[in-house]
C-alpha cells in the first residue's frame, strides 16, 4: 500500500480499519456471549 499524504486520507484509512475491526469484534463478541451464556447461565 502506498502512503497517501494528508490527514484526511489517514483518518479515512483509520475509519476503514476501525469499521473492519468493529465487524470482527461484533462477531467475536457474539461467539463469546453465547459461550458464556452456555457456561454461566446465572451470570447473564
Amino acid at each position: 500500500m502506498k502512503p497517501v499524504p494528508g490527514r484526511i486520507a489517514f483518518l479515512k484509512g483509520l475509519g476503514y480499519l476501525e469499521g473492519e475491526l468493529h465487524k470482527l469484534t461484533l462477531v467475536e463478541f457474539d461467539q463469546l456471549y453465547r459461550q458464556e451464556k452456555k457456561n454461566h447461565p446465572y451470570k447473564l
